[in-house]
């Protein structure tokens, strides 16, 4: 609650506008403080990451699909980046990928939507980049498209605003970045 009140302050005095969001150098900092300061350091903060995200890919499209092709599949999507030497823009935009990427996963995996727990992914991959905001349109989306009737969409609605306060939370951490 501090954190809230003093960056309130700091936006009303004018202070610190940064474009950044404000955990991006995060996951940089414990990987140079273990690792030491080199290339291979900063990339793997990335990378890392990136092969946590393969692998819960691969857990929940084995659900659905053989093992075998959930293996080809996740295979071929997640060793295109690299073989096409994209890794310099990979990175910048890793985090928003997966979490837009996690948040459609799990509107199609699950029947029971938890929107709390949708949130609160969106608001820490907000974190690590703000474009990650741009993961509530999938779900409205969602809500406009599968819903069955105008009653349905109603209620949904409501969940939907109910369970958005982690958003709310955040936009004072945000509102410069």
């Amino acid at each position: 609650f501090l954190l809230f009140i003093l960056r309130f302050i700091i936006f009303y005095l004018g202070g610190n506008p940064s474009p950044h969001s404000p955990l991006l150098g995060f996951p940089q900092l414990i990987t140079t403080s273990l690792f030491g300061l080199s290339d291979l350091s900063l990339k793997f903060s990335y990378f890392i990451f990136y092969v946590f995200f393969s692998f819960y890919f691969y857990y929940k499209i084995k659900k659905k699909i053989h093992k075998f092709s959930a293996f080809t599949i996740t295979i071929v999507l997640f060793s295109t980046p690299g073989l096409l030497y994209l890794g310099s823009t990979l990175e910048q935009s890793l985090w928003s990928t997966i979490c837009f990427s996690i948040i459609l996963i799990e509107l199609v995996d699950n029947k029971n939507l938890d929107y709390k727990r949708m949130f609160i992914i969106i608001m820490i991959f907000s974190f690590m980049r703000i474009l990650s905001l741009i993961s509530v349109a999938a779900i409205i989306v969602y809500i406009l498209f599968y819903s069955s009737s105008l009653k349905n969409l109603i209620i949904e609605s409501k969940k939907l605003l109910k369970n958005s306060y982690p958003l709310i939370i955040i936009i004072p951490f945000l509102l410069f970045s």
